[in-house]
């Protein structure tokens, strides 16, 4: 009995949900982009342009590590982010850290960030910056080499991908409610997303709830299955390679 109790405490621990903020997440399938700003009554629109780093044969997501470039309105900036079921905080020093929700599973997720000027974004993005690698902090070479230090394999862009994102009526829970639409080559949807953040680490089941209520009151269809941004577009752009 007391074998069991001691391995019962050991895998709670080890899967229990860290006590960091919470992003929620949820997928729209079916709808025309217009038809969901009008829906989600979404105002203020923001653009920016996205890219994600790895290798060929995606060594780096293998290990749950993820690099990506923003191009913003008025600045750029590149995060290495760590995100997994369940992360060690001992190893996620100088992060930002929040566990992103969704439909069937939630993942904790650590973000190193760097600030880089809009130029210097505009010259990683377009192909005119030599490498993603150069601009790269101390902490974040440090961070890589310590999360993927065997990936040797040189690192190429996936995207760009065009984010547009509209600020949308507030949901029962939480802030920051937003609608994103994912723009591939000519104008091709490749995602509409739905997200809010929570301060607490509140319930994840009321918390998808919530979620779960304001599509319903705006009438809009949820995907069946929610999936990470950086999944479908690393998924994308490598079965769309030459």
């Amino acid at each position: 009995m007391k074998t069991f109790w001691l391995s019962w405490l050991f895998v709670t621990s080890v899967w229990a949900m860290p006590e960091w903020p919470r992003e929620v997440n949820g997928q729209a399938c079916g709808h025309e982009p217009r038809e969901l700003v009008q829906k989600f009554q979404g105002s203020n629109l923001k653009k920016m342009s996205v890219a994600y780093y790895d290798t060929a044969d995606l060594e780096l997501q293998a290990l749950a590590v993820t690099i990506r470039l923003r191009v913003k309105e008025d600045a750029g900036e590149i995060t290495v982010k760590w995100r997994a079921e369940t992360l060690p905080t001992e190893t996620t020093e100088g992060a930002e850290c929040e566990v992103d929700v969704y439909r069937g599973r939630a993942l904790s997720a650590c973000s190193w960030n760097l600030e880089i000027s809009r130029a210097q974004a505009v010259a990683l993005m377009t192909g005119k910056s030599p490498s993603v690698r150069d601009l790269l902090s101390k902490e974040q070479k440090d961070v890589i080499a310590r999360l993927a230090g065997p990936v040797t394999g040189a690192w190429r862009r996936f995207g760009p991908v065009q984010v547009e994102r509209w600020d949308i009526a507030s949901g029962a829970r939480g802030k920051k409610w937003r609608l994103e639409r994912w723009i591939v080559g000519r104008d091709q949807t490749l995602l509409s997303e739905v997200s809010f953040s929570e301060k607490k680490a509140s319930d994840i089941a009321e918390l998808r709830s919530a979620l779960d209520g304001h599509f319903l009151k705006a009438a809009v269809k949820r995907c069946e299955q929610d999936e990470p941004k950086t999944s479908m577009v690393l998924r994308y752009f490598s079965e769309s390679a030459p």
